[in-house]
């Protein structure tokens, strides 16, 4: 995780240990923290920081940091695989929540984001 963190300093900063073990510690607004490793094979491909908060209706999936405690939040990916590992990410949100329901929340996630991408391909059916 260490190289993955090194070589995207735009979003590494954000998942530092220093950062995540203090949303750990203390999780934002009843969420559960989690952390979604995304591998291709035993090679660590991505690696997601995550707020869960499950209420009656459904899930409330955001990155954590976003809206707390962070000007930005992203997916950290390997170079090239960013396109792969935010639709990994997509797929594992419908597959983990997506009978009861989700929302996925990309509060202060950047424009240039491959999440934008994924949630678009989503959407209109992959393509």
């Amino acid at each position: 995780m260490d190289g993955l963190i090194v070589s995207r300093p735009h979003a590494g900063l954000f998942l530092s240990r220093a950062w995540l073990a203090g949303f750990f510690a203390e999780p934002p607004g009843h969420s559960e923290p989690f952390l979604l490793m995304l591998k291709q094979g035993t090679a660590l491909r991505g690696v997601a920081a995550l707020a869960v908060r499950h209420t009656i209706t459904g899930a409330y999936v955001r990155l954590l940091g976003g809206g707390f405690g962070s000007d930005r939040v992203d997916l950290l990916a390997d170079r090239g695989c960013e396109a792969a590992c935010a639709d990994r990410f997509v797929e594992w949100l419908g597959e983990s929540f997506g009978k009861k329901g989700f929302v996925l929340e990309l509060r202060d996630v950047a424009a240039h984001s491959a999440l934008w991408g994924a949630v678009w391909r989503s959407a209109n059916g992959g393509s």
